[in-house]
């Protein structure tokens, strides 16, 4: 199989799994093995496809670690979260990779399932906002169970009270993740809804100021009615009995690395910490829940606005957003979520067009390819990117993508952590 770009696709074609409607995943446009028409692919892109899997010979061997992923839609909480992680994976690894941390996430859905407050919240979530809130939740715990799962030393290193086995125990951390935003539910009508998510995009953005929002309501009032989410969410967890770790997560996830964020400490601990948190008193599990939020928002704003996966990633690399995070969870982040998914369809800047067989940890927009077209008529050898530096990757999926491209240095800061644990 190979994902291609709609404005890739021939007609005679073969679909290699089935097209589903853009806004209805539970609707079925093209099942499996149909061989494309001229007037199918313009049919296609009237209903705004953008990407279709075709079988082609060139990637064969590679489709049983080819993960598909399909919505069926929102009919229950349940059936939102299971979804929402499986769509997440589908953006990010390859099916193989998730074999490898499946369990760390089932123990998280299952604690969850397991204690009926904590499903209550959850369930309350998946009522708010059309279930967007619950579906952002899960994709935050899918990609901080990922994240975590590659830097289990650091995670214990950074936990020093606890035995090895207890601190990188993920299942809290997933918890926490899934219910970071909780506290909004507070925050039932639409008006509200639409301010909160107003806020969200200029914090992130670095925007202040002194002007009104829509309805009137003072920039900086309506900002510190959405932070108090947090400490909302912290008491609501208090009252599910949630883990201490969790609640930590709900609490400080908007803490920053360099001191700034919120929410100011001295109320939840009735003055024994004053201000905000910074570095290493803000806790590991928040600290990553806090790159995998930002990472989110920045993979939801690139779908929506047509642009690739890296192009989330360089902006998540931006200077901008350097100081809130752990240099070491940022670069984590970076090195376990690849730019370029197994099975996409490429070109380079010779012209050849090629297929993603590997990732590459050390530096992700080098990744291993093979070209799909050998004049010769023998199987092409692998391209291993890391070993030509006169090529590069020009399209992904059709598109232009050479100003998303990254460099990252040569030893990372997990690998310094690693050295010194021994």
């Amino acid at each position: 199989m190979l994902l291609c770009g709609i404005d890739d696709i021939q007609p005679g074609m073969a679909i290699a799994a089935a097209v589903m409607h853009p806004d209805r995943p539970e609707t079925e446009l093209v099942k499996p093995g149909y061989l494309l028409d001229a007037r199918l692919i313009g049919r296609l892109k009237d209903f705004g496809v953008e990407r279709i899997w075709i079988e082609h010979d060139a990637t064969a061997d590679l489709d049983k670690h080819i993960k598909i992923g399909k919505s069926p839609g929102h009919q229950a909480m349940v059936e939102t979260l299971k979804n929402s992680i499986q769509d997440a994976a589908t953006k990010t690894i390859s099916a193989a990779d998730v074999l490898s941390y499946r369990q760390a996430v089932m123990d998280m859905v299952c604690e969850l399932m397991g204690s009926p407050a904590l499903a209550a919240l959850a369930e309350r979530m998946n009522r708010s906002n059309d279930g967007e809130m619950l579906r952002h939740g899960a994709n935050v715990a899918y990609l901080s169970i990922l994240i975590g799962l590659q830097m289990e030393t650091y995670i214990i290193e950074q936990r020093p009270k606890l035995s090895a086995e207890n601190a990188k125990d993920l299942t809290a951390m997933g918890i926490g993740a899934m219910l970071h935003d909780v506290g909004k539910i507070a925050e039932v009508n639409k008006t509200a809804q639409q301010m909160n998510a107003l806020i969200e995009h200029r914090l992130m953005q670095g925007e202040s100021g002194e002007d009104t929002a829509e309805d009137g309501t003072p920039w900086m009032s309506a900002q510190d009615a959405y932070r108090n989410h947090t400490l909302i969410g912290y008491r609501l967890l208090e009252k599910a009995n949630a883990p201490a770790s969790a609640r930590q997560i709900v609490l400080t996830h908007h803490q920053r690395w360099d001191g700034g964020g919120f929410p100011e400490m001295e109320q939840v601990t009735r003055g024994r910490q004053q201000g905000t948190q910074s570095e290493e008193q803000i806790h590991i599990f928040s600290r990553i829940v806090c790159a995998a939020d930002l990472l989110d928002h920045l993979l939801h704003d690139a779908s929506e606005s047509g642009r690739p996966t890296i192009a989330a990633l360089k902006a998540f690399r931006g200077s901008e957003f350097a100081s809130w995070m752990d240099p070491v969870i940022r670069d984590a982040v970076l090195r376990t979520v690849p730019p370029f998914a197994v099975g996409s369809h490429v070109k380079l800047s010779d012209g050849r067009s090629a297929a993603v067989i590997a990732p590459n940890e050390l530096q992700p927009c080098r990744p291993v390819l093979r070209e799909l077209e050998d004049d010769r008529g023998e199987a092409a050898e692998p391209i291993t990117l890391s070993e030509h530096p006169d090529l590069s990757i020009t399209h992904l999926l059709g598109e232009p993508i050479e100003n998303y491209l990254f460099k990252l240095p040569e030893r990372a800061p997990l690998a310094k952590c690693r050295l010194r644990a021994g």
